[in-house]
């Protein structure tokens, strides 16, 4: 565009201005119109979902406001750009009072819109308020101005001038309100888009009826005393500006607050632990319900902790050298790893950390995660101990079946030996030579019969005599046999529960497995220390099992063998119920007590374990059942 042809010696300052608007303004009243309908359209969707009385007043003033203003300033612009060469002047009064229908019927439009009804009729009813309000404000618009000139109108045209905006406002509405029960984005988008276009023509197609509609008389063309269109023109776009400015500032205060309310309440209501601080003098800003809950502070505590207050006293120097070296100034959540936090009541958690950089009350802040994998890891452990016991069980059940099926074999050869050495014993005299040497011989069978007996133990396969007997009374007359076998420098102490439930075992078995156990404690402690037995009742909940998967939930009576020797190491402990595994010196330990003892008291219906580290002792743990008729008794 040449500018310079555009100004002319022959004309005014003021009137050079106009007439660079006459080129330039066309395509402000739609963008006018446009802005200010989305900004209504969004206002009023607002409303409709809210429906709250509380903030609906100012809602509904701030949409008349806008939209109102959005409509009278495009009215105006549209003058400015159009009524050349008619030059004039308006009046700020009635210029002024031209707003008034555009306002009033944004208003009611509003109000109506929020209506509980069917949204049809809403429709029709706001449509045809706000239609006939922006015709209206056209022609206050028109009324404020001072041409010099006389202006008649066409009916029918003019009647047009009403009946366009009522019709595109009404569809407007239907688009932008019509319920999407699709849910497809695409639906969505139309519905925000589409309508303010079709309210933007309403506004700003007007002015075409309205043009046509004008019949302009000849008359005197310099205007009256009053605000010169040009300057005028100017005041408008400042007012349209205004408008636009106040409601799109609305719309963006409005989506700011809930976003606050909705950070706010994912926030407070996330199950797991959360938190924001200051990312350099590391100090909690805010808790949620989930932190205060879990770590045991209230609110107002958790504002006087650092981060560093939540961790153990040995974990502050890893955090130190961690923050020290963190950069995320990105806004994207990272992971920090797991970490150890300390609750008010002193307990341990471990708390798998993920972090992100926000701005928090205008400062530099941090919004932490802790998720809470203590319960986590302990699954893990005991899934893993599972694992492990019933590996080692598998084992011994494997090698019990081996050991089972030789002992077996083994038994059926001593037994013909020991009748061909009684039958050779028979056909002797007494006093031959030979008998002391049978005499051995039948001895030494005995002895190997009493190890495939204890094979036959180890392999669960020798059948046992359990009988109702009471554990208190076999223990104490067991402390004479247990206290021969301890020597002098090695304290023996028994402590027995009175009152215990009685149990059903085979006495044998079990002072063979009790007396094992003693001798191993007592060749535990060769430089001395104590041996003690101890029996109690024992009820084990689902409670007190989840943690120690080897133990198993009901009631027992729970046998302690303790000692103060050197203990054992974890690889030992691994091994240690296998059958032919010891560690003491060669033809010192058949290897066969402790796989004995697993083998009697899971026969017997129980279970056992060990409690051992180097330095510390050992306590092996035999939990025998109780009858149920001493349970009930």
């Amino acid at each position: 565009m040449d500018l310079a042809a555009l100004f002319s010696s022959e004309c005014s300052p003021v009137e050079n201005l106009v007439a660079i608007r006459a080129h330039t303004l066309d395509i402000f009243p739609y963008a006018i119109a446009a802005l200010a309908s989305f900004a209504f359209l969004e206002l009023a969707g607002r409303l409709v979902e809210r429906r709250d009385g509380t903030r609906r007043l100012w809602w509904l003033v701030g949409g008349a406001i806008v939209m109102g203003g959005g409509i009278w300033s495009a009215h105006f612009v549209t003058m400015s750009s159009h009524m050349e060469p008619v030059t004039g002047t308006y009046d700020p009064i009635a210029a002024g009072i031209a707003a008034i229908p555009a306002m009033l019927a944004t208003g009611l439009a509003l109000r109506v819109l929020v209506h509980p009804a069917a949204m049809i009729p809403r429709a029709l009813v706001a449509g045809t308020v706000m239609g006939l309000g922006i015709g209206a404000t056209y022609y206050g618009a028109v009324a404020a101005l001072r041409p010099g000139v006389l202006i008649r109108y066409d009916l029918l045209l003019l009647c047009a001038s009403f009946v366009a905006p009522v019709a595109l406002t009404i569809a407007a509405f239907l688009v932008r309100f019509r319920p999407n029960h699709s849910g497809s984005q695409r639906a969505t988008a139309i519905q925000h888009f589409a309508s303010p276009l079709l309210l933007a023509v309403a506004i700003g197609g007007v002015h075409l009826f309205l043009m046509n509609a004008m019949c302009i008389t000849d008359g005197d063309l310099h205007a009256p005393p009053g605000i010169p269109s040009g300057a005028f023109a100017t005041i408008v776009i400042g007012v349209a500006i205004f408008a636009l400015t106040a409601g799109i500032g609305t719309l963006v205060f409005e989506h700011l607050q809930q976003s606050a309310a909705s950070f706010r309440v994912l926030f407070e209501k996330n199950p797991d632990a959360m938190w924001v601080h200051h990312r350099d003098t590391l100090r909690i800003f805010e808790a949620n319900e989930a932190a205060r809950n879990a770590y045991g502070y209230t609110t107002a505590e958790f504002r006087k902790l650092t981060i560093f207050d939540l961790l153990p006293a040995e974990d502050r120097p890893r955090l130190k050298q961690f923050v020290t070296t963190i950069v995320d100034d990105d806004g994207v959540a990272h992971d920090r790893g797991v970490w150890r936090h300390v609750m008010k009541d002193g307990s341990i958690t471990e708390n798998k950390i993920t972090s992100a950089s926000i701005g928090f009350r205008r400062q530099r802040a941090r919004l932490v995660v802790a998720k809470d994998i203590t319960r986590q890891r302990r699954a893990e452990v005991q899934l893993a101990q599972a694992e492990a016991s019933l590996r080692q069980s598998q084992k011994l059940e494997a090698l019990g079946k081996l050991t089972g099926g030789i002992a077996h074999d083994f038994n059926n050869i001593l037994a013909i030996i020991m009748a061909k050495l009684e039958v050779l014993a028979d056909e002797l005299s007494p006093d031959s030579p030979h008998q002391r040497k049978i005499t051995t011989a039948i001895t030494a069978a005995e002895r190997g019969a009493d190890v495939v007996s204890r094979l036959m133990m180890v392999a669960r396969q020798r059948p046992l005599e359990p009988t109702e007997m009471a554990i208190d009374v076999l223990l104490h007359d067991l402390a004479r046999l247990l206290s021969s076998v301890v020597p002098s420098h090695i304290r023996f102490r028994l402590d027995v529960d009175e009152g215990l439930p009685r149990c059903r075992l085979d006495r044998s078995g079990f002072e063979t497995a009790i007396l094992n156990l003693a001798v191993n404690a007592r060749d535990a402690m060769p430089e001395g220390g104590e041996l003690h037995v101890a029996a109690s009742r024992r009820v084990l909940t689902p409670a007190d099992v989840e943690p120690r998967p080897h133990l198993r939930a009901g009631a027992w009576i729970e046998i302690a063998v303790r000692d103060t020797g050197a203990g054992m190491t974890p690889d030992v402990q691994a091994h240690i119920f296998e059958p032919f595994f010891t560690t003491k010196d060669e033809g010192q330990g058949t290897g066969l007590g402790l796989a004995m003892v697993y083998g009697f008291v899971h026969q017997s219906g129980g279970f056992m374990s060990v409690d051992s580290a180097v330095g510390r002792g050992t306590t092996f743990l035999l939990y025998l059942p109780v009858i149920e008729t001493a349970l009930r008794n």
